[in-house]
């Protein structure tokens, strides 16, 4: 929707790096219309599949 052109949005830039380098997308006002967050990953104490939350958590580990 966002590439329509008749939408705005909030993605990361990250996301939407090779649309920015061909001219698809602009960010809009970028020193005023930031949107700072922090990434949180939730997970049980004790997960019924733990093989896979650890994949998944050291992928994130890497990553972020």
């Amino acid at each position: 929707m966002v590439l329509s052109g008749r939408y705005l949005g909030y993605l990361p830039q990250s996301y939407i790096e090779e649309d920015l380098k061909k001219g698809n997308v602009r960010i809009l006002l970028p020193e005023t219309m930031i949107y700072q967050f922090e990434l949180s990953l939730v997970c049980k104490k004790v997960p019924r599949e733990n093989d896979k939350v650890k994949l998944l958590t050291d992928a994130f580990s890497k990553v972020f």
